[in-house]
């Protein structure tokens, strides 16, 4: 894609520039007429307009390069729902780039560990997509903030709307290079997850107490 190819098709020239210098991006001699090809079939795909399907390539450049077919066909098989799917794909357009086998492996397992599912965490990834492209290791730390929110008494079910809604608060003790909390040692800082989770869930405790 060539940045006067780009911008004839409605980038701006940032947007161009940005997108023409990007190594990853595949059909680098399309014209113009052939990038409104590309974008049309993508769009039948997804049931969306052409505006939709750029703001998705600014957002992920090699989601212009995907097999779109592919990609829903596959990630349905995993996940069941092809809407829902195509839904996750135009919110988050990472998601198109994942290994959704591994992805709900992965999810499942430790699904099973907070107490959920297999169709909860596909529940709550089709609420929040960007669930499906954290790690392992980001999750392990998450559970552990949960263990340590448990001891101070808080309850399941009300920890885990807290972590879906501070989810991309960082899991990990700040200055420890990615360390979670029960790697830290004594004393160490808290993530700034426990922190968020923790002052929403004192808030949400003392409005409950204050009605009765």
């Amino acid at each position: 894609m060539t940045a006067d190819a780009l911008i004839e098709v409605g980038f701006s020239p940032a947007e161009a520039e940005s997108l023409s210098s990007d190594k990853r991006l595949k059909h680098k001699n399309k014209t113009a007429d052939e990038l409104r090809v590309l974008f049309s079939k993508i769009a039948a795909v997804y049931g969306c307009d052409e505006a939709t399907v750029k703001r998705a390539i600014l957002k992920q450049h090699p989601f212009a390069g995907l097999d779109h077919e592919r990609v829903v066909r596959e990630a349905t098989v995993v996940y069941g729902d092809e809407a829902a799917v195509k839904m996750a794909i135009l919110s988050y357009p990472p998601f198109a780039g994942l290994d959704h086998k591994r992805v709900m492996h992965q999810c499942a397992r430790l699904g099973r560990i907070a107490g959920l599912s297999r169709e909860e965490v596909i529940s709550n990834i089709f609420t929040n997509p960007v669930l499906a492209g954290y790690s392992t290791k980001r999750y392990l730390a998450g559970l552990d903030v949960g263990r340590k929110l448990a001891q101070e008494g808080f309850e399941r079910d009300v920890m885990l709307d807290s972590y879906l809604h501070f989810v991309s608060n960082s899991p990990y003790v700040p200055g420890l290079k990615r360390k979670r909390i029960s790697h830290g040692g004594p004393g160490c800082p808290e993530p700034p997850l426990l922190k968020a989770m923790r002052k929403q869930l004192k808030w949400q405790v003392h409005g409950i107490r204050s009605t009765l």
